[in-house]
């Protein structure tokens, strides 16, 4: 009787050693945080403590941080991150690459400014490369540095000098190697831990039981205490936003971008095809409207990628259309070399003498470029795109723009709905290059 008790035992572990594993781990943890103002802190004092609870869940390719009704969702094999309403079922994304550029552009921002710093014999500790490297949770240029790591009663510590930068306690909560991957992405994307510290902590095995982080930013210093609450092993991801909307942000780029991905929203503009553009140019340049059919004939390009077609040189030669293209000609002309002229006279134009005006608004955005009013360039080619949404190579400029404000995510997003208007147009390839540039130099990141 008890022989065969025993093989009913032995059995029932077999299956159960046979059965598939859970694939995702959800974590909740308390976390306190502490902020004080350094030296040179301006404007409001920082708020000196905070606690708040989040729920993590780490699977494979996927990482979700919960707080309340919200959820920050990383779709790593789709380069996406998705915030998701779970009270409404409504989802925004954007592409991972936002952030990736942040850090690889704030990184080389940061060192040049403190090698400005340096020259003037000023020193700000929150521009040491190994406190970047806390900060942004990718190695900093020129990290060099010297821990001293001691362990006792279970706690690893790693300090500098006498200060403690981060100390953890494991947990008896195993992770898979998927979920230890995912592991690493959270600590660099919601702790502020040294990435080598992050390897050693994700190479343990097991969540932490409790972690312990400090950074330092510009005249501001915070520690945080992550205590772990409960962990619950899920076979399926609980985030899955099939049956979701997606929306947009409440900003003019995001208006724009619900007009376009909204086939039948109101006050969507016609698309034209190259075909429409063509004849609507042929038919101003018949009727004697030159400089209509010149600016179709620019839309064309820009929007389809094509060349511009030999009957457009044949219908704007002649010598009444050079005359009064000349005015025209010489505000785009004027637009590189001399930009504050080129407002001037793009301003001088007649709207009333073109049917798609808001092409001048490309040009006029360049111009404010090139004097350096970036702000105002970026709102002039959203009021353009707002009647133009089609005007392809205009996605790929405002993305550009973007870049110049360090508006990382916007960029991204510019980029992306450009390439949903369509991905074969030849104005990628600036974009394209840089993404697979990201791609190969922060793939840990991805």
């Amino acid at each position: 009787m008890i022989r065969a008790l025993l093989c009913l035992l032995a059995a029932a572990a077999f299956v159960r050693a046979q059965e598939p594993a859970p694939r995702f781990v959800q974590l909740t943890y308390r976390e306190t945080v502490e902020t004080t103002a350094t030296e040179g802190q301006q404007g409001a004092a920082p708020t000196p403590r905070t606690e708040s609870t989040f729920v993590v869940t780490l699977g494979p390719d996927r990482l979700a941080v919960q707080r309340g009704e919200r959820a920050t969702v990383w779709l790593f094999d789709e380069e996406l991150r998705r915030v998701v309403d779970l009270e409404a079922a409504t989802y925004t994304q954007v592409s991972t690459l936002a952030r990736a550029s942040f850090v690889q552009q704030e990184l080389q921002n940061r060192r040049k400014q403190r090698e400005v710093l340096a020259a003037g014999n000023v020193d700000e500790p929150s521009f040491a490369p190994f406190e970047l490297s806390v900060l942004f949770g990718w190695y900093a240029y020129d990290d060099r540095f010297e821990l001293t790591r001691s362990e006792r009663d279970g706690q690893v510590r790693y300090q500098q000098g006498d200060e403690l930068v981060t100390a953890w306690r494991l947990a008896d909560e195993q992770l898979t190697e998927a979920q230890r991957r995912m592991f690493t992405r959270l600590l660099q994307r919601l702790a502020h831990v040294h990435p080598k510290l992050q390897k050693e902590l994700a190479d343990g095995g097991r969540a932490p039981r409790e972690l312990v982080f400090r950074w330092l930013d510009v005249a501001r210093r915070s520690e945080a205490t992550w205590t772990l609450e409960r962990a619950e092993r899920l076979d399926s991801f609980p985030f899955d936003t099939q049956g979701m909307r997606r929306v947009f942000r409440d900003d003019a780029l995001g208006r724009i971008e619900a007009l376009v991905h909204t086939p039948d929203a109101e006050g969507r503009p016609q698309r034209l095809t190259g075909k429409q553009f063509l004849e609507r140019a042929e038919a101003a340049a018949g009727a004697g409207s030159y400089r209509d059919a010149m600016l179709l004939f620019v839309e064309f390009g820009l929007s389809t990628g094509e060349s511009t077609p030999d009957v457009a040189r044949r219908l704007l030669s002649s010598e009444e259309a050079r005359k009064q293209l000349r005015a025209t000609g010489e505000a785009i002309g004027a637009v590189n070399s001399k930009p504050a002229k080129a407002l001037e006279l793009l301003a001088a134009l007649d709207r009333a003498d073109y049917s798609r005006p808001a092409m001048l608004g490309v040009f006029r955005a360049n111009a404010l470029r090139g004097l350096g009013r970036v702000d105002e360039a970026i709102d002039v080619f959203l009021e353009v795109l707002k009647e133009s949404p089609f005007l392809v190579a205009a996605w790929a400029d405002l993305g550009k723009y973007y870049v110049d404000r360090y508006r990382m995510e916007d960029a991204w997003r510019a980029w992306d709905l450009g390439r949903h208007v369509d991905a074969q147009h030849g104005c990628w390839r600036m974009p394209a290059a840089w993404e697979r540039r990201l791609r190969a130099e922060f793939r840990e990141m991805l």
